[in-house]
C-alpha cells in the first residue's frame, strides 16, 4: 500500500520529491483482485520468518473494522497510472520470494516509470523485506539516496 501512496504523492507534486523508493509494490494490473492478493499474501506468510508474521498481524489488526474497506480501495487503484507520472529517479525494492510483488511487475514498473527506475532484490526474502533483512536494504537505499 506504502508503494501506491508514494508514487500517487511524486506524481501529483513532483516538486517535493527528490527520489522514490517502492518497497514490495504490490496490486499487479495483471492480478488485481482481493481473492488473488490474498492468495499471494497466504502463500507469502508460510514462507516468512515469525517476526513478519508477527509485526504484520499486530498492523493488520490495527486497521480494526475499516480494513475491508482499505484493502478494497488499495487493490481497485490502478497504481500503473502514477508510475507513468513519476519523474523523479526510482529504486523498486523487492524479496526475491515475493508473490506479491513479483519480479515480471517490478520490471514493468520500472519500464513504466519515465526518469531513471532501478530494481534490486533482497535474496531468499519475501514480501517483508523490510523487516526480515533491514540491513541489506538499508544499505540499498542509503546507496540509492546517495545517488540522488
Amino acid at each position: 500500500m506504502g508503494s501506491q501512496i508514494g508514487a500517487e504523492l511524486a506524481a501529483r507534486h513532483p516538486d517535493l520529491i527528490g527520489g522514490l523508493v517502492l518497497a514490495g509494490p504490490t496490486v499487479n494490473s495483471a492480478t488485481r483482485s482481493i481473492r488473488e492478493q490474498a492468495t499471494y499474501l497466504l502463500r507469502d506468510l508460510l514462507g516468512e520468518r515469525p517476526t513478519v508474521l508477527w509485526r504484520g498481524g499486530r498492523e493488520y489488526l490495527r486497521g480494526g473494522p475499516h480494513l475491508i474497506r482499505k484493502i478494497r480501495a488499495t487493490v481497485v487503484h490502478e497504481p500503473e497510472k502514477a508510475y507513468a507520472r513519476v519523474k523523479c529517479p526510482v529504486l523498486v525494492l523487492r524479496g526475491e520470494r515475493d508473490p506479491l510483488a513479483p519480479v515480471s511487475w517490478c520490471r514493468k514498473i520500472t519500464e513504466l516509470v519515465p526518469g531513471p527506475a532501478e530494481m534490486h532484490e533482497v535474496p531468499d526474502h519475501g514480501h517483508g523485506t523490510l523487516i526480515s533483512d533491514a540491513e541489506f536494504a538499508a544499505d540499498t537505499i542509503a546507496e540509492f539516496a546517495a545517488s540522488l
